[in-house]
């Protein structure tokens, strides 16, 4: 499966993160910022993190071993998140609709705005979006 590289017209894709195959656990949290802080610095800027939340939703995609959408048990979303970012009501989650969807949008994990997310304020942001 290939990832769409630097694809600013689907909102540079998600994650992730968001969250990468969102999983709850810390290892599954862990891993999807990872791939958000491309340069491993431990800080994901909002151009990292609109380059490689892209690469969150196929990695996901091939965890599930789907080629192009995600169904709700696919997911660790609560029910109200996967609804709220399945926009046409079709029971699949786009990449389109992933990285349009609240949890696929840096200012939702940049609460202070200084244009940074360290790993404690994605884990922190990120749980409340998964089940």
């Amino acid at each position: 499966m290939r990832c769409p590289s630097g694809s600013t017209g689907m909102a540079a894709a998600f994650v992730l993160v968001a969250v990468g195959a969102l999983a709850a656990d810390e290892a599954g949290l862990q891993q999807a910022f990872a791939t958000l802080d491309s340069n491993g610095d431990g800080m994901v800027s909002q151009a990292e993190f609109d380059q490689n939340k892209v690469k969150v939703f196929f990695s996901t995609l091939e965890q599930m071993a789907r080629d192009k959408s995600l169904d709700f048990e696919d997911t660790r979303l609560t029910r109200a998140t996967f609804d709220r970012a399945d926009t046409n009501g079709d029971g699949q989650l786009s990449g389109a609709e992933w990285v349009l969807a609240d949890f696929g949008q840096f200012t939702t994990y940049d609460p202070d705005g200084n244009g940074f997310i360290d790993y404690q304020t994605f884990a922190a942001t990120v749980r409340p979006f998964l089940r």
